[in-house]
């Protein structure tokens, strides 16, 4: 966990995808990442190998944050397929 992908892996595993949904306040440990629209995307947030070349922690974190609303996968497909009507 010293390396930045370490770092990024250890955040993802340990706290991003524990994060209760934002529609259902549930925590699967299995958190998707919805990313609000008009927002820039830089990356998914559970790709963790790509962070470290992003900013790692720290912008892995503020995209988790600011760009996106956890959701569990349930939620997460509802939202898709609201979006696509």
């Amino acid at each position: 966990p010293n390396t930045p992908t370490g770092k990024c892996r250890t955040l993802w595993h340990n706290e991003l995808r524990w994060k209760p949904c934002a529609d259902c306040g549930e925590v699967t440990g299995q958190t998707e990442y919805d990313h609000r629209p008009g927002c820039v995307r830089k990356a998914d947030v559970s790709e963790y190998c790509k962070w470290p070349r992003l900013g790692g922690v720290d912008a892995m974190r503020a995209e988790a944050e600011d760009v996106c609303t956890p959701r569990c996968p349930f939620h997460h497909l509802l939202q898709l397929l609201s979006l696509r009507t």
